[in-house]
């Protein structure tokens, strides 16, 4: 995994980790200092990596307050 990659998993885990979910996106882009765009396509490479789950709605859209961070190996 990329530095960024981890840099955006472990803000991930401790706004988690503080306010009880998943942060929107438009505030996890902000501690990141990105646009939401950009902090939406972290977020895909995480899911794709595997490192979140990121479940799609009956609506067909992923809301961020439903993602979970996935344990990485060796924690």
């Amino acid at each position: 995994m990329t530095t960024v990659l981890e840099d955006t998993y472990s803000v991930l885990g401790v706004l988690i980790e503080r306010i009880g979910y998943a942060p929107s996106i438009r505030n996890l882009g902000k501690v990141l200092g990105l646009s939401s765009t950009a902090t939406y396509a972290r977020l895909n490479r995480l899911m794709d990596a595997g490192l979140i789950d990121w479940p799609v709605s009956s609506l067909g859209i992923r809301q961020s307050h439903t993602m979970r961070l996935i344990r990485k190996e060796g924690t």
